[in-house]
């Protein structure tokens, strides 16, 4: 295929790749916003609060930095329970 033809049928009509990216974009972002609530609600450790975790970030106001707090102990639990739960059943 000429280099031409392709040039032409890929910019022949802007406003086409337009109106098909918007519900793209629309559906990406409504996918990766709750996703990343998800995310990071699942790095944080429960509390008996309301919300019912902690906050990742806090800010140190005296120093002036910002203070990140992650916890593997959700992914650690489900991962021993999963463990667990395998070798109950390789064992029958």
């Amino acid at each position: 295929m000429d280099l031409k033809k392709l040039k032409n049928k890929l910019f022949r009509r802007p406003g086409q790749r337009a109106v098909i990216a918007v519900p793209y974009i629309w559906l990406l972002i409504l996918f990766l916003i709750p996703f990343a609530i998800v995310l990071k609600i699942s790095f944080a450790e429960q509390e008996i609060a309301i919300p019912p975790f902690t906050p990742l970030t806090t800010i140190d106001e005296d120093l002036g930095r910002l203070n990140i707090a992650i916890s593997y102990q959700n992914y650690a639990d489900i991962f021993q329970n999963f463990l667990e739960y395998a070798q109950s059943v390789w064992r029958q």
